[in-house]
């Protein structure tokens, strides 16, 4: 029978890193939450006849 070897490098390679993907998607999302200026509310009060 032959051996099974599992080696990290091996999984690294295979595919995209998906939590290193994670952590720029999550640190991009808070800084464009502190970054952008609030919306404003507009309310317009009409008077009632």
């Amino acid at each position: 029978m032959g051996k099974v070897c599992c080696s990290k490098e091996a999984q690294e390679e295979a595919g995209i890193d998906l939590l290193g993907l994670l952590v720029a998607a999550t640190i991009a999302l808070v800084l464009m939450l502190l970054c952008t200026p609030p919306r404003r509310r507009c309310v317009a009060v009409y008077p009632c006849c």
